[in-house]
């Protein structure tokens, strides 16, 4: 017993040590929101009421909206498709792939995405956040519904050794 007792804890101490895993919640900071009326107003509370999570180990991760008690609700819907993350989304960053679900009547189905993560520009501008040492990308998208090009804008670092 007290064999597989330690063979466990060694086990355990080990499982501890190699697997990283985690949750970072992000916010979203709105700009070019005119407030200077009732909608603006409303939709600039509902984005900064906006919080995501994504939870991650080594082999996959998962992004996802965390719900809220809106004010609005008509300004809570359009500020989480304003914030470019509508759906919760898993990835596999191995196999390059992303998907979503997306329900169609009573039916539930998975949209695939290759490539998702493909197209991003890392730039020469750091700056730090948080006492880390970070890195601007950009990626530029159409709007599936404007045809429009989007810039979205992110910041990473390298001292967190996490796959994502």
């Amino acid at each position: 017993m007290k064999k597989l007792l330690i063979t466990f804890t060694f086990f355990l101490f080990c499982n501890f040590l190699f697997s990283q895993q985690g949750e970072i919640i992000y916010r979203v900071i709105p700009n070019n929101i005119d407030e200077s009326n009732e909608f603006g107003k409303k939709l600039a509370i509902e984005i900064n009421l906006l919080n995501f999570s994504l939870r991650y180990n080594m082999n996959d991760s998962y992004f996802e909206n965390i719900p809220h008690i809106p004010f609005d609700d008509l300004s809570a819907k359009l500020a989480l498709i304003s914030s470019g993350s509508p759906k919760n989304w898993y990835q596999y960053p191995k196999k390059n792939l992303s998907y979503y679900n997306i329900n169609i009547g009573s039916k539930k189905y998975q949209v695939l995405f290759k490539d998702h993560m493909k197209g991003w520009e890392i730039s020469n501008e750091s700056k730090k956040i948080e006492g880390y040492n970070c890195y601007k990308a950009i990626i530029t998208q159409i709007n599936s519904r404007t045809l429009d090009k989007e810039f979205v804008e992110a910041w990473f670092t390298t001292d967190i050794p996490i796959p994502y």
